[in-house]
């Protein structure tokens, strides 16, 4: 991945960091400056593994419940509000407020499973936990387990 942003004037404010398709015209070239140049090299997957009981709003329906937390989650992923975290808080805040279910806190757990030297590593995290990904890493959704909370 390659950001290209202007340089911020002496004394001014950052400039918005924007990403697009540059078009150069043939009989220029782009000149960069090595010190102003920061190279990021995509990390590696970090797949996860959602688990949530709700109790639904009838005439909510399981299915109906699974595709929003599907979609709350995949947006929560792709926008991580803490840089590079993953943590219970946050997930409880994107999740709530939904007109067709409820759940505790408590019934909400993800597993983070990736890769390192070689070894395949779960990281079990709930309410009060957090998973750190490494600059670069990829979050990915694989699975969402939703059921309805026993009473």
């Amino acid at each position: 991945m390659l950001e290209i942003s202007p340089k911020p004037a002496p004394g001014g404010p950052a400039p918005a960091v924007t990403k697009a398709n540059l078009y150069v015209p043939a009989d220029r070239r782009a000149t960069l400056d090595p010190a102003d140049v920061k190279v990021i090299f995509a990390g590696a997957p970090v797949f996860f593994d959602f688990a949530l009981a709700v109790t639904s709003t009838p005439p909510a329906t399981l299915e109906a419940i699974t595709t929003e937390v599907r979609t709350r989650l995949g947006e929560y992923l792709g926008h991580l509000p803490v840089a590079n975290t993953v943590d219970g808080a946050t997930l409880v805040a994107q999740l709530g407020g939904s007109e067709l279910f409820t759940f505790n806190a408590a019934d909400l757990s993800w597993t983070a499973e990736y890769q390192k030297a070689g070894l395949l590593l779960r990281d079990q995290g709930g309410p009060g936990a957090q998973t750190v990904l490494q600059e670069g890493d990829q979050p990915v959704l694989r699975l969402v387990t939703v059921t309805e909370r026993q009473s």
